[in-house]
């Protein structure tokens, strides 16, 4: 016959509290920092079955390269010797850094009346001169 049929009343169900933590002694404290850590031990990539991504960026690039030669060695852009680009960052190096425009030197800077933006009704501002033609020889 079971309790219920008998007429006891039924046990409180147990629950985990400190107390039992406590008179579980070390062996129960080892086997919950166990179970904790047990989650942790396998990298989600190294379980079996699972997709594992090694190589997929080099792949990738290798599908999207117009000229595969181009993976083992780059190339320079055609008819450019490097001078333009150098340039700075020899200005760099030798402390002769250009400053910084000055933040009213925007085209987006207010009007004249400081209400900023659109039409003030006033003639159209005078066009920019074009560039200059680089000269013969092709530096810049």
């Amino acid at each position: 016959m079971s309790r219920r049929q008998s007429g006891a009343q039924p046990r409180p169900a147990k629950r985990l509290t400190a107390k039992w933590l406590i008179s579980a002694g070390r062996p129960g404290l080892a086997l919950l920092a166990l179970g904790l850590l047990a989650g942790c031990t396998i990298d989600p990539f190294d379980r079996p079955g699972v997709w594992r991504p090694g190589g997929v960026n080099d792949a990738n690039l290798a599908v999207m390269a117009a000229d595969p030669n181009d993976l083992v060695r780059g190339h320079g852009e055609a008819g450019a010797d490097g001078q333009l680009a150098t340039a700075p960052v020899t200005r760099l190096r030798e402390d002769r850094v250009k400053p910084l425009p000055a933040l009213d030197a925007t085209p987006f800077s207010p009007g004249s009346n400081g209400t900023g933006g659109g039409d003030s009704g006033g003639a159209p501002p005078p066009a920019a001169p074009p560039p200059a033609a680089p000269a013969a020889g092709g530096s810049y």
